[in-house]
């Protein structure tokens, strides 16, 4: 009898024991949750849910706040790292804490076996819960999409791809104003390519052709149900540019796109209740897949087809500095990045130059333009994330340095210096090409910003009210979460230093010097009006009178919408950097361990 009432005391005090833990254990794990809600309040809101479950009074919990890395290659125990940490092979940096663990301990009670502990009890019960909640948003960053030249961008793309492209003005403004879905396009990619892969990540770890590329865009827009007048125009010139393609080059496409947390997913999962819900735009994709296809090389474009007068033209080369290091397109958690590239670009502006009256006007512009960067520095879910989640992007655009004067021969192909900048022969005119009358030589420089490297911007993105967006024009640091097509989307981090516009920047910085009547006399030229020895480059009568410095003015007034326009065709604005958040979503807190 002694026996079996020992043995039954002591069944009936395993059983509270076990009972208390377990209870212990879902209020810790509830205190887990609603703490992985709001990281940096994780001890009062665990103390809190706690206490309301009973627990916690004689023994504070302890709570940690860190990082959870959603990595298979790790341990699942391992996963957890305390504080901000960089997770292995995540690619990006995480800069706020995402997880929040908690350990929580409480005494059992005991009955008859209290007899059997050797100091008579109580005896104490302890577990732990970790929490994380990871929030994701798709974000790009790079040049307005607007008013692209269709001669520039027919330029650019072409000799990107070695190639001849013929789209007109129309076909790129569908393209500029149509968005697909990321997943979509990355399902009919690995049809095409012929992939068994099982998620996107194996996907993005192998190389595809351009035409394979563009055949995936192309069969995105084929199964839309209802095709609108602007997606078919972008349908268009994706046609036209596949038809086009000459050697067909290949891109890892690691390097154009990063899927962040849904890399792991399965192939062909869009329609999952977890998919990715965010778009590409199609000029953006088109042209960054041709700058990856043609790699460092430089791109040189003879003639440009702009009208900019009966004696004016512009040859071009542009070179990618360096690989993109970071893919175009990011998808995932805070801390994510893209870069802008880095690019060099050569232009010479020629006016004048008929052999009548010698060289005319020479203008050798020279521009290096940093690469931009972008990060994904917060989201905020608020209490219904589908109406009041923002998305906060720090944003850094690129240093850009121009210059009027002669680069030394090799500076588009050794970027291990900077390139030297010596005065150019900006203006000689002489009679038949032997008498000389007059020769301007200088140069100048402008740097943006004008001091130092620019700080980073913060840029906030709201949801759209009502399904309605604001419109604005830039430059703001405010947009709204949706597809680059609509209008107010983006936001705009912009640097100083570039006031009154490129050309008259340039034009105020010349340092310049005229020889007249064959060097005879040497002036050195500042702004002015045509009096004294300026008289001598000046003609005509009163309000009509003009000087070399105006036509020369005239000519840097020209500038700003061809570098603007060549720009944008490379993806790329001088002191500008335009970002879309193109869609947001928020995690909910799941238990880990």
């Amino acid at each position: 009898m002694t026996l079996l009432l020992g043995t039954a005391a002591m069944a009936t005090d395993v059983g509270l024991w076990y009972s208390k833990r377990r209870d212990l254990q879902s209020a810790t794990d509830a205190a887990a949750l609603a703490a992985a809600y709001k990281p940096s309040q994780a001890q009062v809101i665990a103390a809190d849910l706690l206490s309301r479950n009973g627990f916690g009074a004689d023994t504070p919990p302890t709570v940690s706040t860190g990082t959870y890395c959603d990595n298979a290659s790790l341990a699942p125990d391992a996963r957890y790292f305390t504080g901000v940490v960089t997770c292995p092979n995540a690619g990006y940096v995480a800069t706020a804490p995402n997880a929040v663990r908690i350990s929580t301990q409480t005494e059992a009670p005991l009955g008859l076996s209290r007899a059997l502990l050797p100091d008579g009890g109580p005896y104490r019960t302890s577990v732990s819960a970790t929490a994380a909640r990871i929030d994701e948003a798709a974000f790009q960053a790079g040049t307005g999409l607007v008013n692209l030249n269709g001669g520039i961008a027919n330029a650019l793309l072409g000799s990107l791809l070695g190639t001849t492209i013929n789209l007109s003005a129309v076909q790129y403004d569908g393209l500029v104003n149509t968005d697909i879905d990321a997943l979509s396009f990355l399902d009919a990619l690995a049809t095409h390519v012929n992939l068994s892969a099982l998620t996107y990540d194996q996907v993005l770890q192998s190389r595809a052709q351009i035409g394979d590329v563009l055949d995936a865009t192309i069969d995105v827009l084929d199964r839309q149900p209802n095709l609108t007048a602007i997606a078919a125009q972008a349908l268009g010139g994706l046609l036209s540019l596949k038809a086009a393609i000459v050697g067909n080059p290949d891109i890892h496409l690691g390097n154009l796109l990063d899927l962040g947390v849904w890399k792991n997913q399965p192939v062909g999962g869009t329609t999952s209740p977890t998919a990715l819900q965010a778009d590409l735009n199609l000029f953006q994709l088109v042209s960054f897949a041709a700058q990856l296809a043609n790699g460092r090389n430089a791109v040189a474009i003879p003639q440009l087809g702009l009208n900019l007068g009966p004696v004016a033209s512009i040859s071009l080369v542009a070179t990618a500095i360096e690989p993109p290091q970071k893919p175009f397109f990011s998808f995932g958690p805070v801390g994510v990045q893209v870069h802008t590239a880095q690019i060099r670009i050569q232009l010479l502006l020629k006016l004048l130059d008929t052999g009548l009256l010698g060289n005319g006007v020479r203008l050798p512009l020279y521009i290096e333009v940093a690469p931009g960067e972008a990060t994904l520095a917060r989201i905020d879910c608020g209490l219904e994330p589908a109406k009041d989640a923002t998305v906060t992007v720090n944003a850094i655009p690129g240093v850009a340095a121009i210059y009027i004067g002669e680069v030394n021969s090799n500076a588009m192909t050794n970027f291990s210096q900077a390139p030297t900048v010596s005065d150019a022969n900006i203006i000689d005119l002489s009679v038949l090409g032997l008498l000389q009358l007059v020769s301007l030589t200088g140069k100048a420089k402008i740097q943006i910003p004008s001091q130092g490297q620019p700080a980073a911007q913060p840029l906030t993105f709201y949801q759209p009210l009502s399904g309605e967006v604001t419109k604005h024009e830039p430059p703001t640091n405010e947009g709204i979460i949706g597809p680059t097509s609509g209008e107010g989307q983006r936001a705009r981090a912009v640097s100083t230093g570039l006031l009154g516009g490129l050309g008259q920047s340039l034009y105020n910085g010349l340092d310049l010097h005229a020889k007249l009547l064959l060097n005879l006399i040497v002036i050195d030229l500042k702004q002015g009006n045509c009096g004294g020895l300026l008289g001598l480059v000046c003609w005509g009568n009163g309000q009509q009178r003009t000087s070399l410095l105006g036509i020369l003015a005239s000519v840097l007034g020209a500038l700003d919408p061809l570098v603007d326009g060549v720009l944008k065709a490379l993806g790329l604005q001088l002191g500008t950097m335009d970002v879309w958040v193109t869609g947001v979503r928020c995690g909910v807190p799941v238990l880990v361990q």
